[in-house]
């Protein structure tokens, strides 16, 4: 009970912040800040979390900006085979999608920065899962979100990412969330999976860089999803969530 003791005491009114990710996340780490010394395990850090989803009735359009649904979804790629395939993919998921091509994937993401485009694709990781580096470098560029990862035939099975400035509305089932934050020392690192082994996330993704930003991926329930991320986001200064996507990626058939 300490942690939804500790959140009762410590949550303000976040009716006013509702809908905006950037001001709840704002909102959850003050909070967080003001629990820190009495919720000092994971396990009260996550009823702590649990708290705050139920008192304040967070979900992930607090937690991420999601596209709207029932309006046509304009995307950006660089065209080429194994690309376009990714495309048919995604395009399964999404509303009314339309495409146009760019020239580059530095394009493609100024597009979406720009507001051109709601999305890119992207190529994310080889048939081995190594991640592709500039795409990564993109993707912390321009700070997106990822949405959805598809795995095609072409290449013996590269991935590609589904990307942009806000994810896709109401994934259900398992999801995998994305999240980075400042690159941890060896304690902090602990509490971060000790964390996530709490809340019966599996680690899917995971880099630790000795400066710069650290990245993690986790998988699991959509409900332990969201409570990991309040509490990632409420005792992890720093900690900004990447998206969530479903678990598997979509396949190629």
């Amino acid at each position: 009970m300490i942690g939804r003791d500790a959140a009762n005491l410590f949550t303000p009114d976040f009716s006013g912040v509702k809908g905006d990710p950037a001001q709840t996340a704002e909102q959850i780490f003050l909070s967080g800040d003001r629990a820190q010394t009495i919720c000092r395990s994971s396990a009260s850090r996550l009823s702590f979390a649990a708290a705050l989803i139920e008192k304040n009735a967070i979900d992930e359009a607090d937690l991420f900006p999601v596209l709207k649904e029932g309006v046509p979804t304009r995307l950006l790629y660089v065209r080429a085979g194994a690309a376009d395939r990714a495309y048919r993919l995604f395009s399964t998921l999404l509303s009314d999608p339309r495409v146009r091509y760019a020239e580059s994937g530095s394009d493609a993401a100024e597009g979406v920065e720009s507001g051109d485009a709601d999305l890119l694709i992207l190529p994310y990781a080889d048939d081995a899962g190594s991640p592709v580096l500039s795409s990564r470098k993109l993707a912390e560029t321009y700070g997106l979100y990822l949405a959805a990862v598809a795995r095609v035939k072409a290449g013996d099975g590269l991935l590609y990412a589904l990307q942009g400035r806000a994810i896709l509305p109401r994934i259900e089932g398992r999801v995998t969330l994305h999240l980075s934050l400042p690159a941890p020392d060896p304690a902090t690192a602990a509490d971060l999976f000790a964390l996530a082994r709490d809340a019966d996330l599996i680690p899917s993704g995971v880099t630790i860089p000795e400066d710069g930003r650290a990245t993690a991926a986790f998988s699991g329930k959509r409900e332990d999803c969201l409570a990991a991320a309040v509490a990632f986001l409420a005792f992890f200064p720093g900690c900004e969530l990447r998206g969530w996507i479903p678990e598997k990626p979509l396949l190629e058939r």
